[in-house]
């Protein structure tokens, strides 16, 4: 039951958290990064699965309008991860992940988790100032704000996931690694990510032609784990994961794609 309330945990919301990492420049550096990867509106619908049993739904969504948080004007994401009506007879999941990330630096300013777990609830809103590179926490059971030291331009679970999209592999090569690293429970934890190839995978009775990933978690880290762990995402410019796969010690979980709605681009990468 520990082990599969974990990794519940890890890939209902794997679409959301998966790629939870972020993106350090210098400590003064302005930056504006290229967003072509998605646009408000967008929506995608992931079935958490062991096997043939559906153990819940993970959602992403851009909302369709901007909203002004400090001053400036933001993307609304929201996520959310669900158990499915039989696996909540045993163990109930019902999270939700919002963040309202800055549209022309695609940092957060702002980040919100609320955990519904079988009997465990709790709540977090987490504010970031990347200039004075401050993160201001406050959390279910504990009446004071916590401040910590975070590199600047840090990125939160939620937003991380956006602005990995905007990364490209055109170039990458077998072996490369990336460093990333994220802001989630009270730390900044460390990230690499090994670029593994290119596949054609069949998700959901649908062809795509992807790219590879291996996030190569550190014990200690974000995520505790008993096996490998892999993405593969779209290759095309849109770059959503199309399945995310997680190790037991007998078989393995997965994330995969179900829908896509409102996407920037035409999904070139889907193989009719």
């Amino acid at each position: 039951m520990t082990a599969m309330k974990i990794k519940f945990y890890l890939l209902a919301l794997g679409a959301v958290a998966l790629l939870s990492f972020g993106f350090t420049n210098g400590p003064e550096k302005k930056r504006n990064v290229k967003n072509d990867a998605f646009d408000f509106g967008e929506s995608l619908e992931y079935r958490v699965h062991y096997g043939a049993v559906t153990a819940g739904i993970a959602r992403l969504e851009v909302q369709k309008k901007p909203v002004t948080v400090n001053g400036r004007e933001c993307y609304h994401m929201v996520g959310k991860g669900i158990s499915s009506k039989s696996f909540s007879l045993f163990y109930r999941v019902n999270d939700r992940y919002e963040t309202f990330v800055d549209k022309e630096h695609l940092v957060p300013h702002k980040f919100k988790r609320r955990i519904e777990e079988g009997s465990f609830k709790a709540y977090t809103e987490v504010k970031f100032d990347h200039q004075k590179k401050k993160a201001y926490e406050r959390r279910t059971g504990h009446p004071d704000i916590a401040t910590y030291d975070v590199p600047q331009y840090i990125q939160d679970a939620m937003s991380a996931f956006y602005f990995a999209r905007t990364q490209d592999y055109t170039n990458a090569k077998v072996g490369d690694i990336t460093h990333f690293e994220n802001f989630i429970d009270q730390a900044v934890h460390d990230l690499d990510v090994k670029f593994l190839g290119r596949e054609v995978l069949e998700v959901e009775g649908k062809k795509y032609n992807t790219v590879k990933l291996q996030p190569l978690l550190k014990e200690g880290g974000i995520f505790r784990h008993e096996g490998d762990f892999f993405l593969w995402i779209s290759d095309d410019k849109n770059r959503i994961p199309v399945r995310v796969e997680s190790g037991l010690v007998i078989g393995s979980i997965q994330v995969d794609l179900k829908s896509a709605k409102g996407l920037r681009h035409p999904m070139s990468s889907r193989i009719d």
